[in-house]
């Protein structure tokens, strides 16, 4: 049986090698495209990881934090557009 201390020593290194491994990837990135796309790998992973641990919200999290970014982008390119 594990001990409290063991459980949080695996979950510590767990969540090391997972950032690890994305910011690995993120250094292969040639340019802004590759980013995107991997740092989007990266939030759907996450989002897949958060309900497999019974997070019902993650998925629903990530997409208001994404349409509320392209949102932004939205305005500000009306705003540059003097609209």
């Amino acid at each position: 049986m594990s001990t409290p201390t063991a459980d949080k020593a695996a979950v510590l290194k767990s969540l090391q090698n997972i950032a690890r491994f994305w910011t690995e990837r993120l250094a292969t990135a040639k340019n802004d495209d590759d980013l995107v796309r991997i740092s989007y790998d990266r939030a759907r992973a996450a989002v897949k990881r958060a309900a497999a641990a019974g997070d019902t919200t993650a998925a629903h999290s990530l997409a208001e934090t994404l349409a509320h970014w392209s949102a932004d982008r939205e305005r500000s390119a009306m705003k540059r557009h003097g609209l």
